[in-house]
């Protein structure tokens, strides 16, 4: 057969394309294009979507997710936000970059400064009321409290705070 194939549902619900009678390890394919790029069935396995540049999804003509691309490795690509109904992100190696996403354990294992801050009832700070303390001292009059000395003065510090 060549040319275009277009069937017709007239007055019924549904019109079935593909195979009913598949026997164990054969399959149904459903070429999209050659060879590399089709939709196949396999029985006792799972539906397969192999394409050679990837799988676009679109509602309403615009992009949701693109599973596959040229890259090496291939990615997903959203499009959209995920909502997880309640159900979890799992199995995530621990980041590499830092623009990576990382685990809770990851996050609390790792080391991390502390600042303590006290509350000080003669500072005249309107902002935020607070002085910064640290546990060390460098010498020569520089005290850990004066490693902010711009912040409570009027008129200086970033932004003239």
């Amino acid at each position: 057969m060549i040319g275009d194939l277009t069937l017709s549902i007239d007055d019924d619900e549904m019109r079935v394309l593909g195979c009913s009678d598949l026997s164990p390890n054969k399959y149904f394919c459903l070429l999209l294009g050659d060879q590399l790029n089709r939709l196949y069935f396999i029985l006792r396995s799972l539906v397969v979507l192999q394409t050679t540049h990837g799988f676009l999804i679109k509602v309403r003509d615009e992009d949701v997710c693109q599973i596959g691309t040229d890259d090496h490795p291939p990615e997903i690509l959203m499009f959209r936000n995920i909502r997880m109904n309640s159900n979890r992100i799992t199995n995530l190696p621990s980041p590499n970059f830092p623009h990576e996403v990382a685990t809770k354990s990851y996050v609390d294992d790792r080391p991390r400064k502390i600042l303590s801050l006290r509350s000080s009832g003669n500072v005249t700070n309107l902002k935020t009321g607070f002085v910064v303390t640290a546990s060390s001292q460098a010498g020569r009059g520089f005290v850990p409290m004066n490693a902010f000395n711009g912040f409570y003065a009027r008129g200086s510090g970033s932004g003239g705070e």
